[in-house]
């Protein structure tokens, strides 16, 4: 029988409008080149050197199971820019420069697309991430999954991260499995998520 919880909405956005709007009385924002451009958030133009990020407050709530989910728009195939990150965490800081944008920030969940490079190419988890942490492929005690998949490149993918009880991380790109119940170190699960 299948494991079933209860989530709660924490922030809805479609964007379709210029107001992002508040969670518990704090404002959703952007930072850098970010704007909201039609029904859509663009993160960053198609330039070199520009970065842009969204921050979505704490919800208050201090609750394990996680459920993430949007759609992405990547026009680059190859060239240019770097890619981009989720980042769940209390230090979380869309507007910071460091690590670089495709690694995330802050010390605790970071879900990474990256499309910098030959070799380095692909999807990420990460937790606790370093600020000069690289864009290796080798798993390891930071850099907790990786796979070579680029099928969201050049392209509008549905994402979706899922968190459960347990804290293991399953994340599908267009519906098919990307990584399954990868298993989050203990400090996901003691740490306060409300912050």
């Amino acid at each position: 029988t299948p494991t079933t919880y209860t989530l709660k909405n924490h922030n809805i956005q479609s964007f379709n409008n210029s107001t992002l709007g508040s969670v518990n009385g704090t404002a959703v924002t952007v930072s850098g080149n970010a704007s909201v451009i039609g029904d859509y958030l663009m993160l960053t133009e198609r330039n070199n050197d520009k970065q842009g990020g969204i921050t979505i407050p704490a919800s208050g709530l201090n609750e394990a199971p996680l459920h993430v989910s949007f759609d992405a728009i990547s026009t680059k195939t190859s060239g240019a820019a770097d890619g981009f990150s989720y980042s769940f965490g209390p230090d979380v800081n869309a507007a910071s420069t460091s690590p670089n944008a495709e690694v995330g920030t802050g010390t605790k969940l970071t879900v990474s697309f990256s499309n910098y490079g030959s070799n380095s190419r692909g999807i990420r988890i990460y937790y606790n991430p370093a600020s000069n942490q690289s864009l290796t492929t080798t798993v390891g005690s930071v850099m907790l999954a990786y796979s070579s998949n680029l099928n969201w490149m050049g392209t509008r993918s549905k994402v979706a991260i899922n968190v459960d009880n347990s804290g293991k991380l399953t994340l599908t790109l267009n519906g098919s499995v990307i990584f399954n119940n990868v298993q989050l170190p203990a400090d996901y699960l003691t740490s306060n998520k409300a912050t």
